[in-house]
């Protein structure tokens, strides 16, 4: 499933839930609270709003590759 996220829009990924491939655009916000959200492409102006306990987020940001997964954030964007 490919899910977009646009201006004002947000998407909430839970403990209980898994996301995979997710495009977040300008103005937009993936905030995820436990779960998976995996293929994740952050596009520039895209908040992504995590914590890094019992989750996996991973994908691609203007940076590059970037991860959160075990407590550890790799390559995300603040």
């Amino acid at each position: 499933k490919n899910t977009q996220i646009y201006s004002g829009g947000t998407q909430i990924v839970d403990y209980t839930s898994a996301s995979d491939v997710i495009e977040i655009y300008s103005g937009g916000v993936l905030d995820v609270r436990g779960g998976m959200a995996t293929n994740v492409t952050q596009h520039d102006g895209a908040a992504l709003k995590v914590t890094t306990y019992d989750l996996t987020v991973s994908g691609t940001n203007s940076e590059g590759a970037f991860s959160i997964h075990n407590n550890v954030a790799d390559n995300v964007l603040l």
